[in-house]
């Protein structure tokens, strides 16, 4: 059976779309996922937005602390992390077939009761700002962030924010600013999983 022959789509809750792949792969799960709420959604004055509070996500919710949330993952050999492209925020992880419902509730603990405490978001900006740091010494990214500027227009997807603007927006960034674009942007209406391996697609 050809690859696309197996897999299953279905919608487990309303705005969530599955994809389950069953693959000769036994023992473990490969998952990974998208929802709408990436940079090209960023306000018009914070660029840096969504890349923040996609990194903030894992950094501790309402019910559960950061390393609560770890623990509980690293117990069971599973892994769960978070990233922001152009148009979507993106997640990828494994499990044991096992533990893909603990997956999943941690998953969406994490999307949907992210704390956004003071503490966490200024560790997260220190460590977004020494990236940049580093960034900003790169020529071969400078030349990269340049070439974009020019081939593309000022508020295209393609076209890379400066290094500068960049520090200047995260300088300005208050955790009021984060919760407003995850109630705004965050949601199940876009969210796609797919899951891979040892899945059973029933």
């Amino acid at each position: 059976m050809r690859i696309h022959e197996r897999i299953k789509v279905s919608e487990p809750v309303a705005g969530v779309r599955l994809y389950s792949v069953p693959t000769a792969l036994k023992g473990i799960t490969h998952i990974a996922g998208s929802l709408l709420g990436g940079d090209v959604y960023s306000p018009a004055n914070h660029c840096a937005l969504p890349g923040v509070v996609a990194d903030m996500l894992d950094e501790g919710t309402r019910r559960h602390s950061k390393h609560t949330l770890a623990a509980r993952l690293e117990g069971v050999g599973a892994s769960l992390a978070f990233s922001a492209a152009s148009h979507h925020v993106r997640f990828s992880g494994i499990a044991r077939p096992q533990d893909s419902a603990l997956w999943i509730e941690t998953l969406a603990e994490e999307l949907r009761e992210s704390a956004f405490k003071a503490r966490a978001f200024a560790s997260v900006i220190k460590r977004i700002v020494g990236t940049l740091d580093a960034e900003a010494e790169d020529t071969d990214e400078q030349a990269t962030i340049r070439l974009s500027r020019l081939l593309f227009p000022e508020g295209h997807p393609n076209a890379h924010h400066a290094t500068d603007e960049v520090k200047r927006d995260i300088a300005s960034l208050r955790t009021a600013d984060a919760r407003a674009f995850h109630a705004r942007a965050y949601g199940t209406g876009s969210l796609t999983l797919v899951a891979a391996g040892d899945v059973d697609a029933e």
